[in-house]
C-alpha cells in the first residue's frame, strides 16, 4: 500500500509516491493545478486510481519559519477538507517548511539547469516531504 504526497500549488501540484513498503518517497512528474478546487481534486482521483493502491495522502501546510499560518494555508485546508470526503481515504497535513528549498539545493547539485529545476522543483518538494512523513517517529 502506498502514500501520495502532494506539494500544493496555485499553477501546480507537486506529487510524490512511496514504494509500497512505505519506507522510500519518490518524485513524480507535477500535475496542473485546474480552474477550481473541484477539478483540481478530480484530476487528483484519477490520478490515485492510476497509481493505486493509495492508503493514506500527505499534503504539505506551508507554514512560515515563526511557525505561523501562511496565507496559503486556509486554501490548502479547505483543499484537503475536500480531497479527503471525496477520496474517502485519510488526508494529513504535514509541515512544509523548507522543502522547496531542499529541493532546490538538491536539484542544483545534480547539476539541472533553472528551467530544469523549475519544472521540477514541486514534485522534489512533494518527495521530500513524503520523505520527512515516513521518517517520522509518530508515524
Amino acid at each position: 500500500m502506498r502514500i501520495l504526497a502532494i506539494d500544493f500549488g496555485k499553477a501546480r501540484l507537486g506529487i510524490a509516491l512511496s514504494d509500497p513498503t512505505q519506507m522510500l518517497a519518490t518524485a513524480h512528474p507535477f500535475l496542473p493545478a485546474q480552474k477550481s478546487l473541484d477539478l483540481t481534486v478530480q484530476a487528483l482521483l484519477t490520478l490515485i486510481k492510476e497509481k493505486g493502491p493509495i492508503v493514506k495522502i500527505i499534503v504539505g501546510l506551508p507554514i512560515h519559519l515563526s511557525g505561523h499560518e501562511s496565507p496559503m494555508s486556509k486554501l490548502v485546508r479547505t483543499f484537503a477538507e475536500k480531497l479527503e470526503t471525496a477520496a474517502e481515504m485519510p488526508v494529513i497535513l504535514w509541515d512544509e517548511r523548507l522543502t522547496t528549498a531542499q529541493a532546490e539545493k538538491s536539484l542544483k547539485s545534480q547539476g539541472k539547469n533553472r528551467k530544469k529545476r523549475a519544472a521540477l522543483k514541486d514534485s522534489e518538494s512533494a518527495a521530500i516531504l513524503l520523505q520527512s512523513y515516513l521518517d517520522s517517529p509518530l508515524v
